[in-house]
């Protein structure tokens, strides 16, 4: 039987059950609230290659290394103090037996230009090897990408094809490996401080009877930004000639290659590769 103690701490106990239960609801829903507005209101939306949906963000994405979608206008690069010369015309072999544009290397652009660099059986294409075979070439008794070298950046333009006044182009980045040559389009290089800059234009149209004295001055440039990490970024995804003066007639059509090494490179940064005729000082693009 319960003494009168016990009883008078019994009835204090259910005194007391009703309001400590209710406290505790209290904080439940109060931690709940806060859980709540702490959480973000709606999902991130993906990206595509990298690139943000929303053409007004300017926030660098994190699978480019921080480059900005931003691309900047044609005056501020034609007149950025900070624009060097990387890779000049050098030959067509039209006109120059020893160029490393050789009939068969050009011939095999042409033919497979769109294609991958891989088949199924990740093996090497035609196209895959004929840009090897270009990277192996000399000139002037020196390689066009010296073995000291680790990254060669090949930008390959199609002028005799796709839609009027629009060139297919494709950025292409090999890398030196134990087992050879390797190659890809994501153009992202780490750690590198010397580039070697290739171009090499097929099916261009010209009156000239020396491809020189219609490309001599095509030259590409670069801007090389300190940021994170050392990326390669074609300014224009399709590339456009902007030639003020009319073509002559009749026309024929020239191939042509320039090579250079963008050198010394203050790692880590971005690196912008663009194209220009200096004789008019205006954009390829």
């Amino acid at each position: 039987m319960y003494s009168l103690d016990s009883f008078l701490r019994i009835s204090w106990f259910l005194q007391l059950w009703r309001p400590l239960v209710f406290l505790c609801i209290c904080c439940f829903w109060a931690l709940y609230a806060v859980a709540q507005a702490d959480e973000p209101k709606g999902k991130p939306q993906p990206s595509v290659s990298g690139k943000p949906q929303d053409s007004a963000a300017k926030k660098p994405q994190p699978s480019d290394g921080g480059t900005s979608n931003t691309k900047p206008d044609s005056n501020t690069l034609l007149n950025s103090p900070d624009a060097r010369e990387v890779a000049p015309y050098v030959c067509s072999h039209k006109h120059e037996s020893d160029c490393p544009l050789t009939q068969e290397i050009e011939t095999m652009i042409k033919q497979h230009f769109r294609q991958p660099l891989q088949n199924g059986r990740k093996g090497d294409t035609e196209l895959a090897v004929a840009i090897k075979n270009l990277l192996n070439q000399e000139y002037a008794g020196a390689p066009i990408w010296e073995s000291k070298i680790s990254y060669a950046v090949i930008h390959l333009v199609d002028e005799g094809s796709g839609d009027a006044g629009v060139m297919p182009n494709r950025w292409i980045l090999a890398q030196r490996k134990r087992k050879g040559i390797e190659l890809s389009e994501s153009l992202r290089i780490l750690g590198a401080k010397n580039i070697t800059v290739i171009f090499l234009h097929v099916r261009a149209e010209t009156g000239a009877d020396d491809p020189r004295d219609a490309f001599g001055d095509i030259s590409y440039r670069a801007i090389v930004e300190h940021k994170i990490p050392v990326n390669l970024s074609n300014l224009f995804g399709v590339l456009k000639f902007a030639i003020a003066n009319a073509k002559p007639s009749p026309q024929s059509e020239v191939s042509f290659m320039g090579y250079g090494m963008l050198a010394d490179i203050d790692t880590p940064a971005d690196v912008t590769i663009f194209s220009v005729r200096t004789s008019q000082n205006e954009l390829i693009g």
